[in-house]
Parts: C-alpha cells; structure tokens; sequence
C-alpha cells in the first residue's frame, strides 16, 4: 500500500533503523536520530544498487515519487541512475572550479589557480 504524508509525519524514531515503503522499489528510511531519507532500490546490470532520493521533508512525498519516475526512464533507456547522478555532480564540480579560476584570474591575472584545484579546496 502506497504510503500518505500523515503516514511519513506520524512516523517515529526507533532503536533501529527501519524502512517504510510505498512501492515501485522506493522507501522511506527511518533512522534512530530521526532523520527520514528517501531511497530507491533498483537492480542494474545484475546487481542490486541504491539510489538516494533525497530528505523528508525537504523532498516531498509527491517530488520523491517523480525522482523515482525519472530513475525508472533512465533504466528503460539502459542508464544506470546512480552514474547520471553522479556524472552531474561533477559536472557542477568543473563548472564551480572553472568559474573559481575565472574569478581568480580577474583580481589577479597573473596568479595561477593549480589543475587540482576544486570547490572543496580550501585556500
């Protein structure tokens, strides 16, 4: 049975962590400090993976259930979701050290920002 908001806020920490699910391999996990997380079991080249989807409440039931939506067209198309994801994320790393170095180069032009450089690079 597919799970309904009222579920998920009336839904408690235990010692344990624990899962509820509302089908189509997705579930929300329950941990002991409260925390509720959104995660998707898929199977991808004969294994089985786990995408996360995100934390309740800052991802809705509704937006939970269309990442899901989204990860299962990326299966049918021969996509391991869990790659696209990650793919992205660095993606946005390159564009955020690129613009650092733009902006180094504007208040310093002769200063050289190193090809290791990233956004969690302090400096």
């Amino acid at each position: 049975m597919p799970l309904t908001d009222i579920e998920i806020k009336k839904a408690k920490a235990k010692d344990k962590p624990y899962r509820m699910t509302d089908g189509g391999g997705m579930c929300l996990l329950v941990h002991p400090n409260g925390g509720k997380y959104w995660r998707l079991a898929y199977r991808f080249g004969g294994k089985q993976k786990t995408l996360a989807l995100g934390v309740y409440p800052d991802i809705s039931l509704a937006d939970a259930r269309d990442r899901r939506e989204q990860a299962r067209k990326l299966l049918t198309n021969d996509a391991d979701p869990g790659a696209v994801k990650q793919a992205q994320k660095a993606a946005k790393v390159e564009a955020t050290s690129i613009r650092l170095r733009d902006r180094v180069n504007m208040y310093s032009p002769t200063a050289t920002v190193p090809d290791g450089l990233s956004a969690k690079t302090p400096y």
